[in-house]
């Protein structure tokens, strides 16, 4: 659980579940004496700190329709260069795996044997903003497409860094 909290509001992320994890949040705002619940996003990204939580729910928030919202995440990641990605990621300390929101256990990348690696706190699982939704045209599904091609050769990557000692 992460949370943060003021005067007049608070942000609380936590994890549901025990097995196969997912990951929520929800907003509360201090109004005629008691707490009140404004918003719960729910499949978001696990994440480790106050601070990737509220840039998560940021941009859930900016970037909510699949299409558009996969479009946005992709324009980030250089996805000619997942491993570059990597490093930047690891230099942070962003040690998470990555992907498309899908069923737990289907990690691309990431083989049968190693898949519990992505469910440790050590590391985690960011699902990409905007891969959550069913694929409803044949533009998203080739966004789905790039993000997991990406994700396969990122996770990867990080599975031989994390078994040959690495990345811790």
């Amino acid at each position: 659980m992460i949370a943060g909290l003021s005067d007049t509001s608070a942000l609380v992320g936590y994890q549901v579940g025990d097995y196969v994890p997912t990951y929520a949040a929800d907003a509360f705002v201090f109004a005629d004496s008691k707490w009140i619940k404004i918003k719960t996003w729910d499949g978001i990204a696990e994440v480790k700190k106050l601070s990737e939580l509220i840039e998560t729910v940021q941009y859930t928030e900016e970037y909510s329709s699949s299409e558009k919202g996969l479009a946005a995440t992709l324009s980030h990641l250089n996805l000619a260069d997942p491993i570059s990605d990597l490093n930047k990621n690891i230099a942070l300390d962003k040690t998470y795996f990555i992907g498309p929101c899908e069923p737990p256990g289907h990690s691309p990348g990431v083989a049968e044997a190693d898949e519990p690696l992505v469910h440790t706190a050590a590391h985690g699982l960011w699902c990409l903003p905007g891969s959550g939704d069913p694929v409803t045209s044949s533009d998203y599904a080739k966004l789905i497409d790039q993000a997991r091609a990406y994700a396969a050769k990122y996770n990867a990557e990080l599975v031989r860094r994390i078994r040959s000692g690495g990345v811790k």
